[in-house]
């Protein structure tokens, strides 16, 4: 019987700073994504509302639990302040207005999840091992993410630019 051996290392500050900005990116998103979920105006708003909710669900009951969960094993001091997270997203902060148009809501969250993927294309060639399997398990769904997002502006009547996979070289 083989045994899984978990790799010990120290994580250099500056990666757990990042860590601490990713983790920070995971929550606001889930929290943009909850009220998007209610905050939309529009006779097309269901379209977004079970998207909304899916995605929301995704980033804080994986990303952010799991790398939470990561992170503390490694005796990282995680943020927990709303205020301090907003300080240190990598993202653009999400600003929904109740009523907003389920289309503006749904570019904001385009832009948010394309600085998601470009926050994870970077850091993942940082990282060893056990974190690199879960940030490249994150980037995929942030990939699945946009996809579905870009697939409802195409059904709202707009365009589709965004193709599935890498996007940087």
């Amino acid at each position: 019987m083989k045994k899984i051996v978990k790799e010990s290392y120290e994580v250099p500050g500056e990666l757990q700073a990042k860590l601490n900005s990713i983790l920070a990116d995971e929550f606001l998103a889930a929290e943009a994504y909850r009220i998007a979920e209610y905050a939309m105006a529009g006779n097309k708003q269901h379209i977004l509302e079970e998207v909304a909710e899916a995605n929301g669900k995704d980033e804080l009951d994986d990303h952010f639990k799991n790398l939470c969960e990561w992170m503390q094993s490694k005796g990282i001091k995680v943020v927990t302040s709303h205020k301090e997270m907003e300080q240190i997203t990598n993202c653009t902060p999400i600003e929904i207005e109740d009523g907003e148009s389920t289309v503006s809501i749904l570019e904001k969250l385009i832009l948010s999840e394309e600085e998601a993927i470009d926050v994870y294309e970077t850091i993942i060639p940082e990282t060893k091992l056990d974190l690199k399997v879960m940030l490249a398990g994150f980037l995929k769904d942030e990939r699945e993410h946009l996809k579905a997002l870009a697939d409802i502006r195409v059904e709202l009547g707009g365009d589709n630019p965004i193709l599935p996979g890498p996007r940087k070289m």
